[in-house]
């Protein structure tokens, strides 16, 4: 069968994979952002890196945005940054802080270094008065 036979038969199955296009973050262009509900449902937080594009090796920051499910900006919150590469069992290299509020709900996250490439997760335990809660994200290097 021919190289272009065999591609036009994979390619409806890679489109609905999802296997086409995609980039790794340490080779794409665009900033990378994600948005997940925390786990108990009191946040919805937007993590977004401030480095473009995204390098392995390399020190870089994060925002973290958190609202409420309201839209309401948390503010003065206490927040906990922890993560690495759970299939290598290991955390950061570094140790990621939230070093200040940047704006109502925007908070800055410092420190953040992604040492090799695979699956890594960024964790945020969240406090906003007496409610805790938290979140994580899954980066692809």
């Amino acid at each position: 069968m021919s190289a272009m036979r065999i591609i036009k038969h994979l390619l409806p199955v890679l489109l609905v994979l999802g296997l086409t296009g995609n980039t790794r973050a340490g080779e794409t262009q665009e900033r990378v952002t994600h948005t997940r509900t925390s786990s108990e449902g009191l946040y919805e937080v937007t993590i977004e890196s401030r480095q473009n594009p995204l390098q392995l090796g390399r020190m870089h920051a994060w925002t973290a945005t958190i609202r409420t499910p309201e839209g309401a900006p948390v503010t003065g919150a206490r927040i906990k940054v922890g993560g690495g590469m759970p299939i290598h069992n290991h955390g950061f290299p570094t140790e990621p802080e939230v070093t200040r509020e940047l704006e109502a709900g925007v908070y800055l996250i410092e420190g953040v270094k992604f040492s090799m490439r695979g699956p890594w997760v960024i964790f945020l335990d969240i406090t906003a008065g007496d409610q805790s809660d938290s979140v994580a994200f899954d980066i692809d290097m």
